[in-house]
């Protein structure tokens, strides 16, 4: 086995490239959200909900940005390689999860929300791609990344025995190279979230969905008076 120090050095190339690569990647994602918390409070006492909608993919894709860069950092730059399987192990499940759970959020539910926002076909065009990457990255990789989460992860098989198995069998570099491919739809979608907010918050769309939500409003209530005569 090849001494520590050896593989250190041996990794030093490496880091200084994932440093390079991800030098403005935190703070695109902290200013994602912060913009996305104060837009969800300008609303969050109207009955929009295609608005709380946006606003929750964007929040929950800015935040698994942020865990997806700070779980391959650690196993970047683990001190050994007990370590760095052990920052590998977290950053499977991470990965594991989120295509599972964008899998849902992108799905009819956000279509109608793109529809609601009186937005046309190159819109829900865009957003079909996004999802297409997300779940063309989980089909490719849950078998060995379900294997880590319910064994190492998730500790859902209970057999100690698979558990070190699963384990010393965990490949650092190959976890890296999944979340560099990840890395790609997660920020495609936050770049299309930062352009539905823009558009969302302009003054005319505001008023205008405003209206809209109204007239919905009355007219349920219409319908929930006829119904009460009858």
């Amino acid at each position: 086995m090849m001494p520590e120090y050896i593989s250190q050095l041996l990794l030093l190339p490496s880091r200084i490239r994932f440093s390079w690569r991800n030098r403005k990647r935190l703070a695109t994602s902290a200013a994602l959200i912060e913009v996305l918390m104060k837009r969800h409070t300008e609303v969050e006492r109207t009955e929009w909900p295609a608005f709380r909608m946006v606003y929750n993919i964007g929040l929950f894709t800015a935040l698994a940005d942020e865990d997806l860069w700070a779980c391959s950092e650690a196993v970047s730059f683990a001190r050994t390689a007990w370590h760095r399987r052990f920052h590998a192990k977290h950053l499977a499940v991470m990965m594991y999860e989120t295509p599972h759970d964008l899998s849902q959020m992108l799905g009819p539910r956000f279509d109608v929300c793109i529809i609601d926002l009186d937005l046309n076909k190159p819109w829900l065009d865009r957003s079909h791609a996004i999802l297409a990457k997300v779940e063309a990255f989980r089909e490719r990789n849950k078998a060995v990344l379900g294997e880590i989460r319910n064994n190492v992860g998730a500790h859902r098989e209970q057999r100690a025995v698979e558990q070190v198995r699963v384990f010393a069998a965990i490949d650092p570099s190959r976890m890296l190279s999944m979340a560099v491919e990840l890395s790609e739809p997660l920020r495609e979608l936050m770049t299309f979230v930062k352009d539905l907010v823009t558009y969302m918050h302009n003054p005319a769309v505001m008023l205008m969905h405003g209206a809209k939500t109204a007239d919905r409003a009355r007219t349920q209530q219409v319908r929930g008076d006829t119904r009460r005569v009858k």
